[in-house]
């Protein structure tokens, strides 16, 4: 993770083969040493499209999302929780009905 520092020192080209050659967005900024933001940022700029976590992949995880919300947790603990990022954690309390 980024501890304030300008983030200068990382190639957006590296940080997108290493996405593609397999790699989770979480494994990425841990390579690099970036936020998992940082990351889903740098692909959607450079329009990569992000690979689907959802479904039949990982069942039951928008119950675990909401039960985790209403247990008190922040979109950003949830998301470190279930390895998601901000973005999509936030998106599927909205389309579950939890947030407005």
């Amino acid at each position: 993770m980024t501890s304030g520092i300008p983030i200068t020192h990382v190639d957006p080209q590296a940080v997108i083969a290493a996405y593609q050659s397999g790699k989770t967005m979480r494994e990425v900024g841990e390579e690099f040493g970036v936020s998992l933001a940082w990351v889903y940022n740098t692909l959607r700029k450079n329009k990569i499209k992000s690979r689907s976590r959802g479904g039949a992949e990982s069942p039951g995880l928008n119950d675990r999302i909401i039960e985790l919300r209403q247990l008190g947790l922040s979109m950003t603990q949830i998301a470190f929780i279930v390895d998601r990022c901000r973005t999509n954690v936030r998106d599927r309390l909205t389309r579950a009905g939890v947030m407005q």
